[in-house]
């Protein structure tokens, strides 16, 4: 199954969103633009509820840049942001069981895969299962 890209109207709704955020938001959102030779190529991100000291990464990069490291970059970067500035103690991330492309992203980026989760994310109106994948901060240390 192939998940369609948004629509610039969506992708313009979700960086306003996070740009306008409130201080009295339940949670906080962190988007930086992913960019290969001055264009802009995806987006990655940190979601973390107000108040926890852990955040949830997600990436999205064109389909013409997968598999040249983009987003591995972009995860690594977001990581090293995720427990410099901002002090988390736990970052984790999930994908599809039908994307291992996104598997090996985290993998590279030094996330373990923790677990399986059942029907736990709906796409498209249908449940979905996801892999779990996450990592500490001394983890993340004890890598560089």
């Amino acid at each position: 199954m192939q998940i369609p890209l948004c629509s610039r109207a969506d992708s313009e709704r979700l960086l306003c969103n996070s740009i306008a955020e409130s201080p009295g938001a339940p949670w906080r959102s962190v988007v930086r633009a992913i960019v290969v030779d001055d264009a802009v190529a995806g987006l990655c991100g940190l979601a973390i509820v107000r108040g926890a000291e852990e955040g949830e990464l997600w990436y999205l990069v064109a389909p013409e840049q997968w598999g040249r490291g983009v987003a591995t970059a972009a995860a690594r970067q977001m990581l090293d942001f995720a427990f410099g500035e901002l002090a988390l103690h736990r970052v984790w991330a999930t994908c599809l069981p039908e994307n291992p492309g996104s598997a090996r992203v985290l993998e590279k980026a030094g996330m373990r895969q923790e677990g399986f989760l059942v029907r736990n994310v709906k796409i498209q109106g249908e449940w979905r299962d996801s892999f779990l994948y996450a990592i500490l901060v001394d983890e993340a240390c004890a890598g560089n």
